[in-house]
């Protein structure tokens, strides 16, 4: 019972930051929507479809359109890898226009449940081809190894499942260097709506280095509706 208590005000932190996120000033405030759903092919193997929506909040015009198909499958108890392809109609200021990419990944994922959590490590690589017709391009294809960490309240007693993640973007082939160029943070909140659905409700801070070598901070306000077959 005691540690039943411990992880409830353990897992209710993962809010505090989230709450914070609200009252943050950016320059580029945004909203991301998606809707995912995923069909189980036996015991170890799955395939998931999402279709994502990105938006800036302050100038009222979209960032960018996404469909995304992957395939995982279990090897072991905690380990699972995958392959997927991801369609991206993102919109680039700098040409004022909207441009197709292409991008094929490849990813592994370890998990441990101790103590009331479950501690996440993913590793994925990706590589995303532009098009040089409609965008300007230093190069193409894009290739990157994207590291998250992440650690989500496992107590089944709860309906709703709070969770916080970190993730770092290193690029494998920018003819200027290969240093960090992105991190994100994140914390939310997964509500089981049914047996085989689920809302996620969440405030990621992206810090990123555009192709001009500015950073750029964004505070986004995302859903996410999960609903597994």
């Amino acid at each position: 019972m005691m540690m039943f208590s411990i992880n409830r005000w353990l897992c209710l932190l993962f809010l505090v930051p989230a709450f914070s996120g609200l009252l943050a000033q950016s320059s580029s405030p945004a909203w991301w929507g998606s809707v995912e759903l995923e069909k189980e092919l036996g015991a170890k193997m799955s395939v998931e479809l999402e279709q994502e929506y990105r938006y800036f909040l302050r100038s009222g015009t979209t960032d960018r359109w996404g469909t995304s198909l992957q395939s995982d499958y279990a090897f072991f108890k905690n380990f699972k890898a995958g392959v997927g392809y991801s369609w991206l109609y993102q919109y680039k200021s700098d040409d004022d226009c909207f441009a197709s990419r292409h991008r094929y990944f490849i990813h592994a994922k370890y998990s441990v449940k101790l103590a009331g959590f479950k501690f996440s490590l993913r590793e994925k690589f990706q590589s995303t081809y532009r098009d040089a017709d409609r965008e300007s391009v230093k190069y193409s294809p894009r290739n990157a190894l994207k590291s998250q960490l992440s650690i989500a309240c496992n107590v089944k007693s709860l309906r709703l499942r709070p969770y916080t993640e970190f993730s770092l973007r290193h690029p494998l082939n920018n003819p200027d260097g290969n240093s960090l160029e992105d991190y994100r943070w994140s914390t939310g909140v997964v509500f089981k709506l049914t047996k085989k659905a689920g809302l996620d409700v969440f405030y990621l801070l992206d810090h990123d280095d555009d192709d001009d070598d500015k950073a750029v901070q964004a505070h986004v306000f995302g859903t996410k509706f999960k609903y597994q077959f």
